[in-house]
């Protein structure tokens, strides 16, 4: 639960800043990253149910 819980928080710290960078540069190549970091983090959340 502990080990979920941080993985978790430091997602959701990585997802938001490179929001913040794509906020900055738009790119495809980093927006691409934040929906593929999205879709892995649903997955582990997901499996972990």
């Amino acid at each position: 639960m502990i080990i979920k819980t941080l993985m978790g928080v430091t997602m959701t710290n990585v997802v938001y800043s490179l929001g913040y960078r794509l906020l900055n540069f738009p790119s495809a190549r980093i927006t691409y990253l934040v929906n593929a970091s999205l879709f892995i983090y649903t997955q582990v959340t997901s499996r972990g149910r």
